[in-house]
């Protein structure tokens, strides 16, 4: 998918979920709260109460696969040339790494 089929995607899949009712979605999706919702370093994120059904869910998601931004944390990760401005690896997750004995 292209980056711009999927925000033209993202955009129709948002003005669809805009006209549905929230508590209409929990009625059809049981088990929304568990799908949507996710605990991590101490941090509690429920995106169940937004008005998104899940094709819009899935659409939001489209444009950075578009973009490949998972392919690019990797490659930030593996400390390949990602700052293009300065033709270098980034510094931050050596930075952040756990010092080796």
């Amino acid at each position: 998918m292209t980056r711009k089929d999927a925000w033209t995607a993202f955009d129709a899949a948002a003005e669809t979920a805009g006209k549905t009712r929230i508590v209409d979605q929990f009625v059809a999706d049981p088990g929304r709260l568990a799908r949507m919702s996710v605990e991590a370093a101490g941090l509690y994120l429920d995106l169940s109460k937004q008005s998104w059904t899940r094709e819009a869910f899935e659409a939001c998601l489209d444009p950075a696969r578009a973009c490949d931004v998972e392919g690019r944390r990797a490659a930030l990760f593996a400390g390949e040339a990602v700052n293009l401005t300065e033709g270098r690896a980034v510094l931050h997750p050596a930075l952040r790494a756990p010092r080796s004995g």
